[in-house]
């Protein structure tokens, strides 16, 4: 399936406070994303009463597959003027957006279905550290790592559409500013997860099934500062 090409719509409000020179407090909302359904063709499978699979050509459609809304709490610490620590917890409100997911198929012969799937994702609440070492005038270098307290999707939801979230990432970067408006960054980050289990039998899945998710991504940026 391909999704309908509609903007995704990132917005966040927050504020900072400054407890003493060297410390930062800060809290942040991030609101629900409003995308376009996530639609494309393909087949459905049934079967008739004698027990025969037929597969039916057609468009399908996830409706309402959206990024929900979280709320971020963040305090910075610079402990000496080349080091600095911070740490973010979030609480990511899955349930709201993906507790069930609806489908809606539309066969080429005619005929309509939809349903719920009961996908089950729970709320999530993550906690990240992060440490920065500024070792050279020009070079900055940065090391973190995330844990999430939750499994987001319990064992018996499980189902081979939608991903399992990775709990465990770990991160590590380095920043060069060639001048003070100039800065260069790499940065890589491993995301671990432990494999979620389903012994099936659900309207998820009928065989038992496994799922394993781990990434490795590495973002390469350039920034120009206004000042």
């Amino acid at each position: 399936m391909a999704r309908r090409c509609e903007p995704r719509r990132d917005e966040r409000v927050g504020v900072s406070y400054a407890a003493s020179d060297n410390t930062q407090l800060a809290l942040a909302y991030e609101f629900r994303t409003a995308l376009g359904d996530l639609k494309g063709r393909g087949g459905l499978t049934t079967i008739d009463t004698d027990n025969n699979q037929i597969v039916l050509s057609g468009a399908g459609r996830l409706e309402n597959l959206q990024f929900p809304q979280a709320w971020i709490v963040g305090v910075s610490h610079r402990v000496w003027p080349a080091l600095a620590v911070v740490a973010d917890l979030r609480h990511t409100l899955w349930s709201q957006s993906l507790g069930d997911t609806e489908i809606a198929f539309t066969a080429d012969d005619g005929g309509d279905l939809k349903g719920s799937l009961p996908t089950g994702f729970r709320d999530l609440t993550t906690l990240a550290l992060g440490v920065e070492w500024q070792f050279q005038p020009n070079w900055t270098g940065r090391v973190g790592g995330s844990h999430a307290f939750q499994q987001v999707v319990p064992d018996q939801n499980l189902n081979g559409t939608l991903p399992t979230i990775t709990r465990q990432h770990l991160t590590g970067g380095v920043a060069w500013r060639p001048a003070p408006a100039h800065e260069l960054s790499l940065g890589v980050s491993v995301g671990l997860n432990d494999p979620v289990r389903s012994l099936g039998g659900t309207a998820n899945s009928i065989p038992a099934i496994e799922a394993r998710n781990r990434q490795v991504n590495s973002v390469l940026s350039c920034r120009y500062l206004l000042l």
